[in-house]
């Protein structure tokens, strides 16, 4: 049996064929299939020095999964988006 390949972070799981984020009450599954668009905005230094606050993670969708065509995570390393990269085999748009 072959391990299945995924990435597990506090609020959301990355598989080769789907996405998840967990909720509250209820956790969203995005196929893979559904996504238009995924990008990465790294936070300039001046801002990381201003606010601790980490890169934000957008998701487009083709379609309205869980009640929602957006989706922004908030994702601290930039490793772990290369991680998310080599996970999904899509590519990611970087912006710095």
């Amino acid at each position: 049996m072959e391990s299945e390949k995924c990435l597990d972070l506090k609020r959301v799981t990355f598989f080769p064929d789907k996405i998840v984020i967990k909720g509250r009450k209820r956790n969203v599954v995005i196929n893979i299939d559904d996504i238009d668009y995924i990008g990465y905005t790294r936070m300039s230094i001046l801002a990381f020095l201003v606010s601790c606050t980490p890169g934000r993670f957008l998701i487009l969708l083709n379609k309205k999964v869980g009640g929602s065509k957006t989706y922004c995570l908030f994702i601290g390393r930039y490793k772990t988006v290369l991680q998310i990269q080599e996970i999904l085999n899509k590519d990611i748009y970087i912006a710095y």
